[in-house]
């Protein structure tokens, strides 16, 4: 299963994604990707590339999906990260976990982004998704990272359209920087 999507507004370039098809293992279904994207904002900025690569395994209570992603800028390595996100759970009520390291650029910035999420199913038209997350992005300095609480709750008031409301709570470890608060809403339809 191959895909290729032509740029988007403001982009000059591609973006090719193969897709391998489920085969069993272990007990559970094994599916690979991996992604190349070309492109650059405008005309005078460089070149940049990024990719992923993916493996994702899954039976009816559990997928585990270890991933690694990078980014080239004419090049030159400017991003790599390692990581792992998880499901357990049946489809509408599961617990996720995720973790990511990587570098920013290399040799300097590395990160750690680590977080733990659930959905549950208030009833047929109500989904409530809260999840906690724990952001250093540079694991050399003391009191730069910062928890975020979010506290999602997905209305669907018809089949092809939904709304979502959004509480987010970030708060950082370095005191002399304000928590932030916001309300996030959102629509999406589609068919």
């Amino acid at each position: 299963d191959e895909t290729y999507t032509s740029r988007t507004a403001g982009e000059r370039g591609f973006d090719l994604s193969t897709r391998l098809s489920p085969a069993s293992l272990a007990g559970g279904k094994a599916t690979a990707r991996w992604d190349w994207m070309t492109h650059r904002e405008t005309p005078s900025e460089p070149l940049q590339h990024t990719w992923t690569v993916e493996i994702r395994w899954r039976t009816s209570n559990l997928m585990i999906r270890p991933f690694a992603r990078g980014e080239l800028e004419e090049e030159r390595r400017e991003r790599l990260a390692f990581g792992f996100y998880s499901d357990i759970g049946p489809t509408e009520e599961r617990v996720s976990l995720r973790f990511e390291a990587g570098r920013h650029h290399v040799d300097e910035d590395r990160y750690v982004r680590t977080g733990a999420g659930a959905r549950y199913r208030l009833n047929k038209r109500v989904l409530l998704k809260p999840e906690f997350r724990w952001v250093d992005p540079d694991l050399e300095l003391s009191a730069d990272g910062h928890w975020y609480f979010y506290m999602t709750e997905i209305i669907e008031p018809a089949e092809s359209w939904h709304v979502e409301a959004a509480l987010v709570y970030q708060r950082y470890e370095n005191r002399g920087r304000e928590d932030v608060v916001e309300l996030r809403l959102r629509m999406v339809a589609g068919w």
